[in-house]
């Protein structure tokens, strides 16, 4: 199902060399990007889940409803 879905991918013009996919490079979804790159996020909301990096402990924090 991946290599169909790659496939199917590159016959549109997304690059399936990098992640996330897009059509431009440089274009690359900011929201996503700091998802891939495990960043830290809030999370705000019915049902949202949060993850902070605490560096002064050398640990995660991840917050869930």
């Amino acid at each position: 199902m991946q290599v169909a879905c790659q496939a199917r991918l590159a016959s549109a013009g997304y690059s399936t060399t990098r992640s996330p996919l897009t059509r431009i490079p440089g274009r690359e979804c900011r929201h996503n990007l700091n998802y891939w790159r495990f960043g830290d996020y809030l999370g705000i909301g019915a049902g949202a889940h949060g993850k902070v990096t605490d560096a002064a402990l050398g640990r995660v924090i991840r917050t869930a409803p």
